[in-house]
């Protein structure tokens, strides 16, 4: 069965772009609701991006950044210089939110992810102008930003909970060879609540020839050893494609497994629409291929010194 993965974007659906549009979706964008009553101001400090283009680097920054329309992506760079994406800010939501207790300083640095992104601008003495206006109001628009941080911190460490059991349980099956790649594979579907994970194999010693090597829906089957037709495209983003029995009510997201520079593979998630996989999902996935990836390649290069010795005994 030949059958194309077309890649689409990783963000959610948003509401009709533009100020006017969003000032309808109350429920959606509460933040956007409170400017709306504060509309002149509002108008007179939002600033568009384009795709790419950076709104903040790291280092002293008195804003915060309340996101109308589009999308922004985080990034950190690790101690190596290596620059992770660590988050986004979807619209509606915002970054920055530390000014309005006088912390300025900011470790990361966001940039526009989307085609056209629009940003409103507050530092603390605007906030406080506001404040002046209708102090109820304002009262409302903290209020919904604590609970917005509070929920970021409860993520965050269910994010470094999750990450931390997923490295002590793949490093118990680093040594137990193919079925600890096999065990592995299972252990992220069950910590990421997934309906299927589906392992592709890049041949170790052909370019561009691709195997299934195993799919969770069949775990009696191992391993599958099935030839993927040159025609699938495997590119990191989410799609919804069939893919061996991966159907159209799924949510597929596909993550490289790379050493290095080298793709040695893909891992292709699956869970239902209604249960998309959320930005600390993602993250722990690309956390955790890596390891799954060295795992791999230590079973190939087994399975390589079985077939030599196999052939010096003909």
């Amino acid at each position: 069965m030949t059958q194309k993965i077309e890649i689409a974007s990783v963000l959610p659906e948003t509401p009709k772009p533009g100020f006017e549009g969003l000032r309808k979706e109350l429920l959606v964008a509460p933040i956007i609701a409170f400017l709306d009553r504060f509309d002149t101001f509002a108008q007179k400090k939002k600033k568009v991006l384009a795709k790419d283009e950076m709104l903040f680097e790291p280092g002293d920054n008195p804003y915060l950044y309340i996101v109308a329309s589009g999308a922004l992506g985080i990034f950190r760079v690790n101690p190596s210089g290596e620059i992770k994406e660590v988050g986004k800010v979807y619209t509606g939501s915002f970054i920055g939110e530390g000014i309005l207790s006088d912390r300025n300083a900011k470790d990361v640095m966001a940039k526009s992810i989307t085609e056209r992104t629009e940003i409103v601008s507050m530092d603390k003495a605007e906030a406080e102008y506001l404040e002046a206006q209708d102090p109820a109001m304002l009262a409302k628009f903290y209020k919904h930003i604590n609970n917005i941080t509070s929920m970021r911190l409860a993520e965050s460490g269910r994010e470094l909970s999750l990450m931390y059991e997923s490295t002590q349980k793949l490093q118990e099956f680093q040594e137990q060879g193919q079925q600890g790649l096999l065990s592995a594979v299972n252990h992220l579907r069950n910590l990421l609540e997934l309906d299927s994970v589906l392992m592709i194999e890049q041949h170790p010693y052909v370019p561009g020839i691709l195997v299934y090597k195993y799919n969770t829906k069949f775990p009696s089957i191992w391993p599958m050893n099935q030839k993927v037709d040159s025609s699938v495209v495997l590119k990191p983003g989410f799609s919804q494609p069939d893919l061996l029995t991966l159907n159209q009510w799924q949510s597929l997201y596909v993550e490289p497994m790379v050493i290095g520079e080298q793709t040695i593979g893909y891992l292709v998630v699956a869970r239902k629409k209604e249960k998309p996989l959320s930005d600390c999902d993602i993250r722990i996935l690309t956390h955790t291929s890596p390891m799954i990836a060295t795992m791999l390649r230590e079973v190939q290069y087994r399975n390589n010194e079985k077939e030599m010795m196999l052939k010096k005994q003909m």
